[in-house]
């Protein structure tokens, strides 16, 4: 719902789960979505010869088969073959001022993951985090109460 949320939504998801990696290091590995779709096969062994398995030529046709995933907009690219393009669309969609804004937020995680800043970060207030918050909280309860309507 705001630039704010989602960057804060992004920092602690992948805070969460380096944690999960640092604690369980023998069961867990590190698959950057860039890397993944840069070179979908390369990245698919990497995670089969992790977990023990061999690689399958179904596994890098996922997306030729048929599924009975109900489609929505939050999940219509699963079935496509990965687009490297999808992985920078947000240099698109993003103002450099929101840009600023999640690097501000983010920037010792992203510097940590190997990512660099591409405009200056912009320091954002704990006032702004709050209001952000609640704007967060209250567009997607409204969205889950269209939802529910939209099922009846």
């Amino acid at each position: 719902a705001n630039t704010i949320a989602g960057a804060l939504r992004w920092r602690d998801e992948v805070q969460r789960q380096l944690t999960f990696v640092k604690n369980y290091a023998d069961r867990a590995i590190i698959v950057k979505y860039e890397e993944l779709i840069a070179d979908f096969e390369m990245q698919a062994k990497v995670v089969c010869d992790f977990l023990e398995i061999d690689l399958t030529p179904q596994m890098l046709n996922y997306h030729e088969r048929r599924s009975s995933i109900r489609m929505h907009a939050g999940n219509e690219n699963i079935l496509r073959h990965p687009d490297i393009s999808k992985a920078f669309a947000w240099k698109e969609k993003l103002t450099s001022s929101q840009i600023a804004t999640v690097e501000g937020l983010t920037a010792d995680l992203m510097s940590q993951l190997g990512y660099e800043s591409i405009v200056q970060p912009r320091h954002v207030g704990h006032f702004r985090k709050l209001v952000a918050g609640i704007h967060d909280r209250v567009v997607n309860e409204w969205r889950w109460q269209q939802f529910k309507r939209n099922q009846s």
